[in-house]
């Protein structure tokens, strides 16, 4: 119990010191490009778009070559990515950069999260592996409140672009960790077994599928909002670069305590399924955002999108880890984040050309339809 722990540990500070240094960076993006390259707004939503787009392409194969070859060599492959991404950024000249930038970080974004889940997953006991999972899940989102804050406070002294040589910095201590702390994992399969056998298993759990469909509504809200609320504080309510990060770390926060409070003391009580339609309803208050210019409410409804963020994504996680096996369970955390990669590439291209015709405020108002959607997927088929 106590090896597990301490591998648990090492594994869950990786994961934090890359969630920071990527929170950090990534949380500036779209001020970044709309101050200092003064880029439109479907250039703004292409940065997060190539990003997805990059990891559609890649997350099932390096899920199948974490199955095949271990978790580390895939988890150092997306620690490094993340932080060539990252570099990228900090010496841009324009905005081709940038999305060069978000392109190569599209490798972290599909290797990473998938990895760690399942190597978490198969070190735990059997009857522990869903609540460490969700425990895991506790690092990312601490990254999600510990980014923005470093922003909100760092701003006032220094540039935008500074903080990405910073995000650079603390992703470098994040790889070292893990390739001195991280011990290689055996190989997954046997000599008799291929990279495919997993994926045709996960693509038939429909528990497992019924899960990352539902989930993915909420990305296609969440990486527009993440992606245009900055453009949209700046534009309309004419706030200040540091007061818009102050909001998105107050997400982080209330998102950190949410999947907290979900993991240990919740999800024990009713059930991964009800959690997740918690998540799924929470959204529709977005609709709010048409009958509102004030500042703080705006502020507040986005803090709201930091609590179903935090609930939705450690409840998929737990019951793709507990409905699939070892030998299946870095393709089906890969499925996962692939799914989801769909709706985040798609949610800033589509919102981004209709914002052209509706307005920003108008989008915000009618994002929630996609999340009702998942909401009855979930009702309907999640076991």
């Amino acid at each position: 119990m106590s090896k597990q722990k301490s591998k648990f540990s090492t594994i869950f500070i990786v994961g934090l010191f890359n969630a920071i240094a990527i929170n950090t960076g990534f949380s500036l993006v779209s001020m970044y490009a709309e101050l200092y390259f003064h880029a439109p707004k479907i250039d703004i939503g292409m940065l997060s778009s190539v990003r997805a787009l990059v990891s559609l392409i890649v997350t099932v194969p390096l899920g199948m070559f974490s199955d095949k070859f271990g978790r580390k060599p895939a988890i150092v492959l997306s620690l490094s990515a993340g932080l060539i991404g990252l570099l990228t950024m900090f010496i841009a000249q324009d905005i081709s950069m940038l999305i060069i930038s978000s392109a190569i970080s599209g490798i972290m974004w599909a290797t990473f999260g998938p990895s760690m889940q399942a190597l978490i997953a198969d070190i735990a006991e059997p009857t522990k592996m869903g609540k460490l999972v969700g425990l895991y899940t506790i690092a990312p989102s601490t990254g999600m409140f510990v980014g923005p804050f470093l922003c909100s406070v760092l701003l006032i002294f220094v540039s935008i672009r500074d903080m990405f040589l910073l995000a650079s910095v603390i992703s470098i201590i994040g790889l070292g960790l893990c390739i001195i702390g991280i011990k290689a994992s055996e190989k997954r399969f046997s000599a008799s077994g291929t990279m495919f056998d997993g994926l045709r298993s996960v693509l038939r759990n429909r528990n497992a599928m019924a899960t990352c469909l539902a989930a993915s509504t909420f990305f296609f809200l969440n990486e527009s909002v993440f992606t245009f609320y900055p453009v949209y504080a700046l534009e309309t309510l004419a706030q200040q670069p540091a007061l818009i990060s102050a909001a998105f770390t107050a997400r982080g926060l209330a998102l950190l305590f949410s999947r907290t409070v979900a993991v240990t003391r919740i999800v024990d009580k009713i059930g991964e399924k009800k959690l997740i339609l918690f998540a799924l309803f929470l959204p529709l208050t977005l609709m709010l955002m048409l009958f509102t210019r004030d500042q703080w409410i705006s502020a507040f409804l986005l803090i709201l999108t930091g609590v179903a963020h935090g609930t939705v994504y450690p409840m998929g996680a737990m019951i793709i880890n507990k409905s699939t096996t070892k030998l299946e369970r870095g393709v089906a955390n890969s499925v996962y984040t692939m799914i989801t990669n769909v709706t985040t590439m798609a949610g800033p291209i589509v919102v981004g050309i209709m914002a052209n015709f509706l307005g920003l405020t108008e989008i915000f108002s009618l994002l929630p339809i996609t999340t009702t959607i998942g909401l009855i997927t979930a009702l309907l088929f999640i076991e």
